[in-house]
């Protein structure tokens, strides 16, 4: 047997060195192949959850913020006259005693405050009146005696005074809720109550008024959205502005309703006559449909009640004779009471 070559001996080490080299070179090659289709895979699992269709070839836009739907909304308009002002909107807590009102609606407004239907503790309904007050007026003090009074008042045309709160510059007055107001009535007859009904309601309230003015009490505010309709009678409210009556200390204060005030009250010197002038522009409003003097609290309206003579030509010659005695711009040339001059009213539409 012949021996192997020194040559070839030798060279069997290299060899085997140069697998060893090949080998883990491949396996290095390997295991670079494995990790790039993994990260490969792991980037189409990623696409495949938001692509469910498995179309890799779509690109997936990023995710971005949904905007908030208020962000997109269009602003609400706010009406320009609330039915009830952010300041009484909603629950209503009075001061000093803690009964809490829900305002609901407004129903009325005035020259010096607003009158709201609310809900009284209890879930009664009821008419609160939120007046611009100072305590510090000269007659502050007596308005609210002359609210004292009514409150303990008591006759069947008045609308019962449940009371009155003061907060500040604000002046509360809660009284019953009616049906509705005389002027309401007269549009709901077309714009013409029938006489005999007007009279009678005209008669309750001069009633009322003759009342208050033997307590020693004036109105200071009659106009037909005061006078309220119960049970088919006249039921006069609205006391915000009652004042008690006193020989003395006029303080100047107009607050009323322009197309109603006496040339007295013009001048801050309201008198049991001014509600006689007022309930008498009542009557003549509610026949004709129209105001005797202009309104608006300007130079004009105070001039034509202070000197000018009403147009009468609209009512018959007798009526005419009445009205102008109680529409005298003095008030000691008016009737002495209210239900004097409703009485001749009746007689002379005969």
């Amino acid at each position: 047997m012949n021996a192997p070559h020194p040559y070839a001996v030798a060279a069997m080490p290299d060899i085997f060195l140069v697998l060893a080299v090949t080998t883990m070179l491949t396996l290095l090659v390997g295991l670079t192949i494995v990790f790039t289709v993994g990260q490969s895979r792991g980037r189409w699992w990623n696409t495949d959850k938001q692509n469910p269709a498995g179309n890799r070839n779509v690109q997936t836009a990023p995710e971005t913020k949904k905007p908030d739907p208020a962000e997109l909304a269009i602003p609400a308009v706010v009406p320009q006259e609330p039915a009830v002002p952010p300041s009484v909107a909603g629950p209503l807590t009075l001061p000093d005693i803690g009964w809490q009102f829900e305002i609901q609606h407004k129903i009325g407004e005035g020259s010096c405050g607003s009158v709201y239907r609310a809900k009284a503790p209890g879930g009664v309904d009821v008419v609160v009146k939120i007046i611009r007050w100072l305590r510090e007026r000269p007659l502050a003090a007596r308005e609210l005696r002359a609210l004292d009074d009514i409150k303990n008042l008591r006759h069947p045309f008045l609308l019962t005074l449940h009371g009155y709160w003061t907060d500040g510059s604000v002046l509360y007055v809660v009284s019953e809720l009616a049906e509705c107001n005389l002027k309401e009535r007269w549009e709901a007859c077309g714009r013409s109550i029938p006489l005999k009904e007007l009279f009678r309601y005209l008669m309750e309230v001069a009633e009322a008024l003759d009342f208050l003015h033997a307590n020693n009490i004036i109105h200071r505010d009659i106009k037909p959205e005061n006078i309220f309709i119960a049970a088919s009678h006249a039921r006069l409210g609205d006391y915000g502005l009652a004042k008690e009556l006193s020989m003395e200390d006029l303080d100047g204060t107009i607050c009323g309703t322009s197309s109603y005030m006496a040339p007295e009250t013009w001048r801050g010197e309201s008198c049991p006559a001014s509600d006689l002038y007022a309930l008498c522009l009542c009557f003549t409003y509610l026949w004709s449909g129209r105001h005797l003097f202009p309104d608006g609290k300007g130079g004009a309206a105070m001039d034509a009640h202070l000197s000018q003579s009403p147009d009468l030509t609209a009512f018959p010659l007798a009526i005419r004779l009445v009205l102008r005695k109680a529409l005298a711009k003095n008030p000691a040339d008016r009737y002495t009471s209210c239900q004097q001059f409703v009485t001749d009213l009746i007689a002379a539409s005969r």
